[in-house]
């Protein structure tokens, strides 16, 4: 078993309810349906044992379709991972525990989340993770967390390269950010290398708050290559949504994924 994956079960992961088998079938009866691209938009947690493996499910199908080797390394990952697990986050200093549902990125990762706050969409070269909202939104600066691979490239050169552009881009007028912060090796919410980059707490347009915010963490892919994990944020959005995207992160873990 690779390391990575024991470092995950050792965190805690619970045991699969309901039973594997009943998940990969739900998994299959998912790949089925033709044209199945609706989604649950609720707010309100289902009460259903099959509410959470539905939306597992939904995400991990995506990631092979229906091929037999896909199959195969979908199954060997929910032999290894908990389909739900329960997340405490602490927010604005309240702990609230939160249901998170397992994804899996083609790019060879694990990740948790709250399947009725957000969705994760699936793009050319990178995954995003994105709020589920309500009503005219229109107003807020765009928030997510995009994931990506960069591939032979050390976390640390890539630290490089991100910091001379963000400066870059500033520099240029091409960005609101003034200040770009390498935070070097980091441990919490994951091992890696942070790199913070802000402007002002007013946006452009003079709002309070509204200002933006990059968190942008870059973590080894145990092939030579980096995981780039970024969190576009503005100024208050760091103690909701940030914190959120920080809980998910604690729970990434590279896994090999051939289709084998």
């Amino acid at each position: 078993m690779e390391k990575h994956m024991k470092k995950a079960l050792e965190q805690g992961v619970k045991e699969l309810t309901p039973s594997k088998d009943q998940v990969w079938k739900a998994i299959m009866d998912k790949t089925t349906r033709e044209g199945s691209n609706t989604r649950n938009m609720s707010n309100n947690k289902s009460k259903k044992p099959w509410g959470w493996a539905s939306a597992a499910a939904a995400v991990l199908v995506t990631v092979f379709f229906i091929s037999a080797p896909g199959q195969a390394a979908i199954q060997r990952v929910i032999d290894l991972f908990s389909p739900e697990i329960q997340i405490i986050e602490d927010l604005e200093g309240q702990p609230e525990e939160t249901d998170a549902s397992l994804a899996v990125g083609r790019a060879g990762y694990i990740i948790y989340f709250d399947t009725d706050r957000y969705e994760l969409i699936e793009m050319e070269d990178r995954d995003k993770i994105v709020p589920i909202l309500e009503g005219d939104t229109s107003y807020l600066p765009d928030v997510y967390m995009e994931i990506r691979q960069v591939i032979e490239k050390s976390p640390e050169a890539v630290a490089e390269e991100l910091e001379k552009q963000l400066q870059e881009r500033y520099l240029q007028g091409e960005s609101e950010f003034e200040v770009v912060e390498n935070h070097g090796a980091i441990e919490d919410p994951l091992a890696g290398i942070l790199i913070v980059a802000q402007g002002d707490v007013a946006s452009d347009n003079g709002v309070v708050g509204f200002g933006p915010v990059e968190m942008i963490y870059l973590v080894d892919n145990e092939q030579g290559g980096t995981f780039v994990i970024r969190q576009m944020l503005f100024h208050e959005a760091v103690e909701g949504h940030g914190q959120r995207f920080n809980s998910m992160l604690r729970h990434f873990t590279v896994v090999e994924l051939e289709e084998s």
